[in-house]
């Protein structure tokens, strides 16, 4: 049985309760019974570009009632990448602690099925550091929800980013405000 976007050995480890519990209808039914689910897992979430700057970064998609410049929604898109960042190296860390791609760091401590980081100066792109906190309900929904400030030319930032890391074809949702206007933007989930 194929198992859409997943790895070696999908029913140990199960975050969206898919494989394991097919396991578990197979060997208790010696049938597998609806496998549905097998079909809709999240698709592993690429970086869209590695950018040095947040020039290089396409923008966020305005929203309505959007007053952010173009400058403001690729900040949004760099910090939206950020706090992305440092959920998917929370899959190869156990120590509670990492350092973002350029700079700065984060602690994470794991309270059940939800992860909490703290990010201070995270660089994702090098002329943006970020700070703040990220809620992650590792396994279904799979709610991420990152609060997070940053100074920028154009001002102050502060966002909350959210997205349903669960979710295939995810968009994270951008609110806050950036050198005091008005920031509502969305993109693809990091």
């Amino acid at each position: 049985m194929i198992v859409a976007n997943s790895f070696h050995v999908t029913a140990v480890g199960d975050l969206d309760d898919c494989a394991s519990e097919i396991a578990v209808r197979f060997f208790r039914d010696l049938a597998p019974g609806d496998t549905a689910c097998a079909s809709q897992i999240a698709e592993v979430r690429m970086v869209p570009k590695f950018a040095r700057t947040m020039a290089e970064l396409d923008p966020a998609v305005p929203g309505v009632g959007n007053q952010g410049t173009p400058a403001d929604l690729r900040a949004a898109a760099a910090a939206a990448l950020t706090a992305g960042d440092a959920v998917a190296r929370w899959w190869v860390n156990t120590s509670g602690s990492g350092v973002g791609l350029r700079g700065g760091h984060f602690q994470y401590i794991d309270t059940g099925n939800v992860t909490k980081f703290t990010l201070d100066q995270c660089r994702w792109a090098g002329d943006l550091a970020v700070s703040g906190d990220i809620v992650w309900q590792a396994g279904k929904p799979g709610l991420v929800v990152a609060q997070l400030t940053f100074g920028t030319p154009a001002g102050q930032g502060t966002l909350r980013i959210s997205w349903d890391d669960r979710e295939p074809q995810a968009q994270a949702a951008i609110e806050g405000d950036i050198g005091g206007r008005s920031v509502v933007a969305s993109m693809q989930a990091p």
